[in-house]
């Protein structure tokens, strides 16, 4: 299930890029007070609509701790495919590929980890697990990468994280940036930049 697009507040904007690059940097929109949680979306964005987002690389927490986020699906996972009801998407924590839960959404997870676990363990990540179907970033500029739901009034973390992308559904050689991203503590809703490195290389397919 998709999410609409709907007035929300930027509370992060991290990495920028060399004109060469088309990664720019994560942001995170609060959506709200939810279920008595603080909700945020985390989004990938791109320079170029035609950009293909492949995966999502070494998830690191650098400051704070995920202690405080919550899961609402009955398997208290990640997987975006057990998000697919009502209460569950709108308050619910998942990572996701392509901005979509349940039947459709096509991510997979690293084997050692597959999404189970309240936090994401460092160094894990999320790909896209059906390339006949390709994650096209689009006019919008970004792709939404996850939701995040901490306890109200609960402090938040600090993370970093890789992404692996293709210039178009042409090419074959995938592309890497990095950046950062923070999920507030509830209250904290200025504007904030964290330093991010964005790094790009290219590697055979």
């Amino acid at each position: 299930m998709s999410f609409p697009a709907v007035p929300a507040t930027i509370v992060a904007l991290c990495a920028t890029s060399p004109c060469f690059a088309s990664f720019t940097g994560f942001t995170v929109e609060h959506r709200g007070n939810i279920g008595n949680r603080d909700v945020y979306q985390v989004f990938a964005s791109f320079a170029n609509p035609n950009n293909v987002l492949l995966n999502l690389i070494n998830h690191t927490v650098t400051a704070g701790s995920m202690s405080s986020v919550l899961h609402s699906d009955s398997s208290g996972t990640w997987n975006p495919s057990q998000t697919f009801t009502a209460p569950q998407i709108a308050n619910d924590s998942f990572a996701t590929i392509n901005g979509l839960t349940g039947a459709l959404t096509s991510t997979g997870f690293a084997p050692v980890w597959s999404g189970i676990g309240a936090a994401v363990p460092n160094g894990q990540g999320w790909f896209n697990s059906n390339p006949s179907a390709p994650v096209i970033v689009g006019a919008s500029g970004r792709v939404m990468i996850m939701q995040v739901a901490i306890a109200s009034g609960a402090s938040g973390y600090t993370a970093q994280l890789s992404v692996g992308f293709k210039v178009d559904s042409a090419q074959t050689q995938p592309t890497f940036g990095s950046g950062t991203f923070t999920i507030p503590a509830p209250g904290i809703m200025g504007f904030a930049c964290c330093a991010g490195v964005l790094r790009t290389r290219r590697r055979l397919h």
